[in-house]
């Protein structure tokens, strides 16, 4: 533990001379190594005698100044700002009706909890005013037992050094609490700490729960009001991240402009990653809903079909590895002309299953067996020849393709499936 991996002495894949006459053999196992080869790289930062070079299509784009999340046509976050502006001014009027200043950590906290659906406004909520109360009960408990009894500053900073432990404790744990200590921490010091030394009032102690409590209820008040379900939304990102494959799929990398085509791939690789996360992250906000246990089956359903999309997005991953490596031939124009037909049929697939998601009408879809019958069928299984020419190098090369092709179609067939299967499962929306 805490020391970089030591180096394999085990042969590396370029040694063998054969894949056993098993068409998809060498092009999947060099996936495995560069994936292997990943993983050492991301625990090299244990190496700092140690350079880290990674592959152009593994490289993450530089991302700019303003994301094309910025933008007016982003009404997701235009509804979320809004939202949060609502309850800002909702606890604004309450503070000034009523000569309460302290009330200003209300409209913070309106800020703080305003999130992307209910289930997770809920979450962030519950955690804010949990962490208050137990940092305001742990300030006011030392307040009245311990304050009257200290006369210097080690005594202060032994009993403020046990609470801020108390909340750091719960600060260092999973994603699910951290919050939460973070808050506590911040009521403790509201409590115990003042400049002019040891302090009995117990005002900030009340005015930080109360403060938040009212935050709390002014954003739950805008979402009673402008609703906006994780249930219902968690269908979008998976749609968005099913039309990202189609862009990725339909990738075929020519001479001319292969540097913008790799680029704009890699995009839609981080499209794909950020969606499906998105979608894994509104399917458990779901689960904190006041509809949690009715849409049990739903969630379960979105489950499956963002693991399979992810098989299927393992695949397309696969085949532009290949396609791209360096040792890839350039292939004869009859074999380019099936494989771009075969890539632009499963993005259309994909779109159309996103349009499902999205609740359009059904369309029909591209026959995928009959086009990858037709790439295979320009290269038949037939005894590989000794020799090591260009022509048997290309035909080792398309057969892997093919291979590597037809797994992805076989997980777009299953991938199809669980779409319509998850449709006779979700209710229809108004």
């Amino acid at each position: 533990m805490g020391r970089p991996p030591a180096a394999s002495t085990a042969p590396v894949l370029d040694a063998l001379e054969s894949d056993g006459g098993v068409a998809g053999l060498r092009p999947t196992l060099e996936d495995m190594r560069l994936a292997l080869g990943r993983i050492r790289n991301a625990l090299e930062f244990l190496d700092t005698t140690r350079t880290v070079v990674a592959a152009a299509f593994d490289m993450p784009e530089r991302t700019p100044l303003l994301t094309p999340a910025f933008s007016l046509k982003n009404t997701e976050a235009m509804a979320l700002a809004l939202k949060a502006a609502l309850a800002i001014v909702f606890t604004y009027f309450l503070m000034h009706g009523l000569n309460w200043s302290a009330l200003v950590t209300a409209g913070v906290t309106a800020v703080l909890v305003s999130q992307t659906s209910l289930g997770a406004t809920i979450q962030k909520s519950m955690l804010r005013i949990g962490g208050a109360a137990v940092g305001g009960a742990i300030g006011i408990a030392t307040i009245v037992v311990a304050m009257p009894n200290i006369t210097a500053l080690g005594g202060l900073l032994i009993v403020a050094g046990l609470g801020f432990w108390a909340a750091a404790w719960m600060a260092v744990g999973s994603a699910r609490i951290a919050y939460m200590g973070f808050q506590a921490g911040i009521a403790i010091a509201m409590c115990v700490t003042d400049p002019s030394g040891p302090t009995t009032d117990l005002t900030p102690a009340k005015d930080r729960v109360l403060g938040i409590l009212v935050g709390i209820v002014a954003m739950l008040f805008v979402d009673a009001i402008w609703p906006l379900r994780a249930r219902l939304v968690m269908w979008k990102p998976l749609a968005r991240a099913f039309r990202a494959l189609a862009d990725l799929v339909r990738f075929a990398p020519e001479t001319r402009g292969y540097g913008a085509q790799l680029r704009r791939a890699v995009r839609r690789r981080s499209a794909v990653y950020s969606q499906l996360s998105a979608t894994v992250r509104m399917s458990a906000e779901s689960a904190l809903e006041p509809d949690a246990a009715e849409g049990k089956a739903e969630r379960e359903s979105v489950g499956r079909l963002t693991a399979h999309a992810q098989t299927v997005f393992l695949a397309i991953l696969a085949l532009i590895r290949h396609r791209v490596s360096p040792g890839f031939p350039t292939l004869p124009a009859p074999t380019q002309d099936a494989m771009r037909a075969l890539d632009e049929g499963v993005g259309d697939v994909l779109d159309a299953l996103a349009d499902r998601l999205d609740g359009k009408p059904r369309e029909s879809l591209p026959d995928l067996a009959q086009r990858i019958n037709a790439l295979e069928a320009l290269y038949p299984d037939e005894p590989a020849a000794p020799t090591q020419d260009g022509t048997t190098l290309v035909r080792r090369a398309a057969r892997d393709h093919v291979a590597i092709a037809r797994g992805l179609v076989r997980e777009v067939s299953l991938l199809e499936a669980e779409v319509d299967a998850a449709q006779s499962i979700r209710p229809r929306r108004s």
